[in-house]
């Protein structure tokens, strides 16, 4: 999934130029119009409508983040509310997340040494995707075993799960998306934008899902290479489809939104199992 937001995210959008005396006038939006000024010969932006297409623009960038964003830590306060340590599970999700992303930068930089052509390969999205099943997952293991208000009560561990997308959608959508409009100057539409948020709230309830069947886990090892397993075959069929087969962005989302939806249901069925969650071993690690 990281690829498909950074493609998306670089995505330029196709803007009109219009050529008057040899000068060129560049249209921010693909369908603000330029005025005409009676005073002179040539073409120049209305006023009115330059600062229009910076609010808006300003405007666009910000709801695309707060629809990314807001869903999630949404749910996370009603868990949560002021309670300290489920605000502690959230914080080391977040943590969780980018100690796993640091931990495998090495091992994914090293088949790119060897030229594009094998960093863009059917072999590389599946290289990429094995070491984020097993990152990921790894840590989320080691993280919900050792540290004990983790896995206190159910919305303990939601609440992790929750941040581990969210500190994920922080980095890869939110930090991109201000780089890309403020810093190298790219201009995004909401609609090239929203796609990225949407899969944002996906990836959320992805890693939700995935902390409770490494929950699981504690007690059977099995669901660790399970939910291994589940991470490595999402992220490599989006990354397939989209890069590879060239999928336009909301038929991948679609892909993306019906397994995360198997796996959300997946690991429901397995919770409701743990009837008396509070009372299970699983806590007494």
């Amino acid at each position: 999934m990281l690829c498909i937001i950074f493609k998306i995210l670089l995505l330029k959008p196709q803007i009109k130029i219009f050529e008057v005396n040899n000068q060129e006038f560049k249209c921010c939006y693909r369908k603000h119009k330029y005025a005409f000024n009676p005073s002179f010969v040539g073409v120049q932006p209305n006023f009115n409508l330059k600062v229009g297409c910076k609010v808006f623009n300003f405007l666009s960038v910000w709801i695309a983040i707060l629809i990314a964003l807001t869903p999630a830590f949404i749910l996370f306060l009603y868990l949560a509310g002021t309670e300290t340590l489920t605000w502690a599970s959230f914080g080391m999700g977040a943590l969780g997340w980018l100690f796993a992303l640091l931990l495998r930068v090495v091992p994914l930089q090293i088949p790119v040494t060897y030229g594009m052509v094998l960093a863009t390969s059917l072999a590389y999205f599946g290289y990429s995707s094995i070491l984020a099943g097993i990152f990921e997952e790894g840590i989320r293991y080691l993280l919900m075993k050792k540290i004990g208000f983790i896995r206190l009560t159910l919305k303990h561990i939601l609440s992790f799960g929750l941040g581990w997308g969210f500190g994920e959608a922080v980095v890869v959508y939110v930090v991109n998306i201000i780089s890309a409009v403020y810093f190298l100057g790219y201009k995004l539409t909401f609609m090239d934008m929203l796609p990225g948020a949407v899969e944002r709230n996906l990836a959320i309830m992805f890693h939700t899902a995935l902390t409770l069947l490494v929950l699981k886990a504690l007690a059977s090892k099995k669901f660790l290479w399970v939910a291994m397993t589940i991470h490595a075959t999402v992220d490599f069929v989006s990354l397939t489809v989209f890069r590879l087969l060239g999928f336009p962005v909301w038929y991948v989302e679609g892909i993306i939104f019906v397994m995360t939806l198997a796996t959300v249901i997946y690991a429901y069925m397995l919770s409701r199992r743990m009837v008396d969650i509070k009372s299970t071993f699983f806590f007494k690690f």
